[in-house]
């Protein structure tokens, strides 16, 4: 008999453990991908001062910093997806909008940060020219060959 109630004590103090290691691993995992979402955020903040000085709304300085801080970001952007399925959208509904299409191409999904560097780098010389149309039509290409050629491909869309 005392093997028995041995036997369930120990049963269930590791299924209580495995529990809370589960409700860990799903609140780190929750954090990274806010922690991730935050990146992606301070880059559309950036972009979204570099529209306005294409706009003829804001000012080049600024447009200028928020250009090289695009560039200082994206070499950090495969490291908030690499080694990371559990965060994609199958795995985390309604918190993580990565799909998971991201990691069945991973190496598809890299090829894109190269082009990204590319054209954010066409960026940076549109806004030292001073010209706010051809930063605007340069943030264009951006958008569309860099962050249009993930969120496409690799980001569900939010309800």
């Amino acid at each position: 008999m005392r093997r028995i109630i041995a036997g369930s004590a120990a049963a269930l103090f590791a299924a209580v453990g495995m529990a809370a290691a589960t409700a860990v691993f799903a609140q780190d995992n929750s954090a990274f991908v806010k922690e991730r979402q935050g990146f992606m955020d301070q880059q559309q903040k950036d972009v979204n001062a570099i529209g306005a000085f294409g706009k003829g709304q804001g000012d080049q300085a600024t447009a200028l910093d928020k250009a090289n801080d695009l560039v200082a970001l994206t070499p950090k952007l495969i490291g908030y997806f690499d080694g990371k399925q559990n965060t994609s959208s199958d795995a985390m509904p309604g918190v993580s909008y990565a799909k998971p299409e991201i990691w069945q191409s991973f190496d598809k999904f890299k090829a894109v940060v190269p082009v990204l560097q590319a054209e954010e780098a066409k960026l940076v010389d549109a806004v030292k020219s001073g010209d706010p149309q051809a930063t605007a039509d340069q943030l264009a290409k951006m958008y569309k060959n860099g962050c249009g050629a993930c969120h496409t491909d690799y980001r569900a869309p939010k309800h």
